[in-house]
């Protein structure tokens, strides 16, 4: 007939508009649907018996276990080869283990500077370790007496608050950072007692020039969530002075430190010692202005703290008791 499609032959396959295999695609979907194909009966879908559900879902359940639990072995392996090792260069060799745990722990708080939480990890991490490879499931009271006083000391001093930098390593992360951008941000973090983040974040039009002292805008920071802009004076050594001035010829748009991220105030921080941090250069500031006879109410400016309660949780308990200011009476204080 006239415009009907004509019927290819035999062994030929028919033109599909460009797209080949259209029918064998077709055939797959339907049949994928429960639909009957020509010349195939259609698929069944026979439901997983109980028994083959459960080995399943074991198998699924393994793995994730597997994969969750890989990083945790390599870390626990990790830890009791170097607590061996600790242990094999004591003379004469400490043969008591629950012993031998608190004095290794002990000697990382005091050289590395884990925090009291970091440390009852690593009692937990050493007990398991030696039940799993070693003699056995450890029972001693003093082990436990001992976990118990780290356990109080991580609730005042919980993991999360960062080291405070002393000022002689906050001289030797800026003599290890590469680049003057990289030392001047450092410093201007220092003198300004800022969150690195809101150092990184400035821009050239945020930093004037006032001969003596630069007038910075800090705008949208952690304290300042309306974008409302808080002014601070900052004070820096010749050096940085002179090159942060030669940062300010660029259009008021551009960033102040390109080549600066937070990431780079970490590697400077790590550098001087292990267990500081980008934070460690705001905490080690406010620290040394305490140290100085510095009044709360000039920290909080200088902090941009919205309330004296934040600024108290930076500050060690005893200076804040020299100073005649408490925890329990600071909440009063608010800007």
């Amino acid at each position: 007939r006239r415009g009907a499609p004509r019927e290819a032959p035999q062994g030929e396959r028919r033109d599909t508009g460009g797209l080949p295999h259209q029918e064998e695609q077709e055939a797959h979907s339907r049949q994928g649907q429960g639909q009957a194909v020509k010349g195939r009966p259609p698929r069944e879908e026979l439901p997983l018996s109980q028994t083959e559900q459960n080995k399943v879902l074991e198998a699924a359940g393994h793995h994730m276990r597997q994969s969750l639990s890989e990083s945790y072995w390599t870390n626990m392996t990790a830890l009791r080869r170097r607590f061996l090792q600790y242990r094999s260069n004591w003379n004469p060799p400490i043969v008591d283990t629950p012993t031998a745990i608190i004095l290794f722990v002990t000697k990382q708080i005091e050289l590395v500077g884990i925090t009291p939480s970091s440390a009852l990890q690593y009692c937990v991490t050493l007990r398991a370790a030696e039940k799993r490879f070693g003699a056995g499931q450890i029972h001693s009271q003093l082990l436990t007496d001992f976990e118990r006083s780290l356990r109080r000391q991580g609730a005042l001093r919980p993991s999360k608050q960062a080291v405070p930098a002393a000022p002689t390593q906050m001289a030797q992360a800026r003599a290890l950072a590469r680049g003057q951008a990289r030392k001047t941000a450092l410093t201007l973090a220092w003198h300004a007692s800022a969150r690195c983040s809101d150092v990184v974040r400035l821009r050239v039009g945020d930093v004037t020039d006032k001969g003596a002292h630069f007038a910075v805008n800090w705008a949208g920071s952690k304290s300042d969530p309306f974008r409302l802009g808080v002014n601070t004076g900052v004070q820096l050594p010749q050096q940085a002075a002179g090159h942060l001035r030669s940062l300010l010829t660029g259009r008021p748009t551009d960033k102040l430190f390109p080549t600066v991220s937070y990431r780079t105030f970490n590697a400077a921080m790590r550098a001087a010692h292990p267990s500081l941090t980008a934070h460690s250069v705001r905490r080690g500031a406010l620290h040394e202005l305490l140290r100085q006879g510095t009044s709360l109410e000039h920290m909080i400016l200088a902090s941009r703290h919205s309330a004296v309660d934040g600024l108290v949780r930076y500050l060690p308990a005893a200076e804040l008791h020299r100073v005649g200011t408490t925890a329990e009476n600071s909440s009063r204080l608010r800007l």
